[in-house]
């Protein structure tokens, strides 16, 4: 409101002067009061439509979402972390780093990462988020969700064969960070050592299946070796915002959840 205020105050200082010299020149061309106030009046109402466009233009691109308190920060994918709302401009730089991606709203969300009852043995509190957004006989359950999808980051020169972010519709903020992967050619694990310390973990029923675990500020990271059809381990890094979804369930609970209806190449930035 203050800049609005600032602008305003600027526009008079220079519509007042504007004015003054178009009614003396009116005067010089001989028009009457009358035909030169008309003609100031419409030169005074497109300057004010002009501001209006101007203010519109410049306004902020997540104004429908509702503002959401900064928390402490957890993890990381690429600088998205559980303060990074979404924005076009967000999803321009992802797009230049990731490839072209696919956008959906109205999204289910499932926190299990293996089907075998491994978040209700280990994590009863991820469990029971997962269960609160499904239905419990199965009916599909959408939520005023914005998820970014990406299929083609191979041709960016990252091994990932696919990459999912979930963010709230209501706050915009990060929920879900997902990373599929055939081979570790970026030695992500290395990294999140280096960065995490030492993970926890948990094995899996399924031969050569297990998952790796951090846990900061309430969130978690997964880093899991999901065995494929033929017993060979391949990744996935999964990262739950917990804070973030418990905030969208709260939401939703309350009726308020609706919104806006080779050697892989440098990127520059942290993948993790």
């Amino acid at each position: 409101m203050a800049k609005i205020d600032l602008d305003l105050n600027s526009a008079r200082k220079k519509i007042i002067p504007f004015l003054h010299k178009r009614k003396q020149w009116c005067k010089k061309q001989g028009m009457k009061p009358l035909s030169y106030c008309c003609y100031i009046s419409y030169a005074l109402l497109f300057v004010l439509v002009i501001m209006g466009c101007s203010a519109c233009g410049n306004g902020d691109e997540n104004s429908g979402a509702a503002i959401a308190p900064q928390i402490s920060p957890s993890f990381s994918f690429f600088d998205v972390g559980v303060n990074t709302p979404y924005s076009r401009t967000l999803r321009s730089s992802l797009q230049n780093v990731l490839g072209d991606d696919a956008i959906s709203s109205r999204n289910t969300i499932d926190l299990q990462i293996n089907t075998d009852g491994f978040l209700a043995k280990y994590f009863p509190q991820l469990h029971k988020l997962s269960t609160s957004f499904n239905d419990p006989f199965g009916e599909r359950v959408e939520h005023d969700t914005i998820k970014l999808t990406y299929r083609y980051a191979v041709k960016k020169d990252l091994p990932f064969d696919y990459v999912e972010l979930l963010f709230s519709q209501y706050s915009h903020m990060p929920m879900i960070i997902r990373v599929f992967f055939e081979k570790d050619r970026l030695d992500v694990l290395s990294s999140l050592k280096a960065k995490y310390g030492d993970p926890g973990e948990f094995p899996w029923k399924q031969p050569n299946g297990k998952s790796l675990y951090w846990e900061k500020n309430g969130d978690v990271l997964f880093y899991s070796y999901v065995p494929n059809q033929f017993g060979v381990p391949e990744y996935q890094v999964t990262i739950y915002f917990t804070r973030r979804l418990q905030e969208l369930l709260e939401k939703e609970q309350r009726g308020k959840g609706t919104g806006v209806d080779n050697q892989p190449a440098s990127t520059g930035k942290a993948v993790f």
